[in-house]
């Protein structure tokens, strides 16, 4: 009887030694596969972003983002939404920028400010 329960027990740790080796490997290659998804994806993200946020000319820049913000407290709350800015360069504004008297800084008033 007593050799069949040292089989037994040789059998029972070798499996469960197996079973450990195993799932640790599939574990590293899980985790592995996993992070170079997301790798991939933060590249063609970043790359698309680039390429489409920001158009630029010589008298002024667009950008393109998305506001994100969330509460926590006292109850959860989220929400987004879409922005657009432009950036004109006020020593050579674009032929659409009127600058109305009041309403626009002018290169000057804009350099005294900074």
């Amino acid at each position: 009887m007593s050799t069949f329960s040292d089989t037994s027990m040789t059998i029972c740790c070798a499996l469960s030694l197996t079973f450990h080796v195993l799932y640790n490997v599939f574990r590293l290659v899980s985790a592995t596969a996993v992070d170079l998804c997301q790798s991939i994806w933060l590249v063609c993200w970043l790359f698309k972003r680039r390429n489409k946020c920001m158009i630029s000319d010589k008298t002024c820049e667009y950008y393109e983002g998305n506001v994100f913000h969330v509460r926590k407290k006292p109850v959860l709350h989220e929400f987004s939404y879409p922005v657009r800015y432009t950036m004109v360069n006020l020593d050579e504004p674009p032929a659409w920028f009127i600058p109305i008297q009041g309403d626009h800084l002018t290169a000057s008033a804009a350099r005294q400010l900074s």
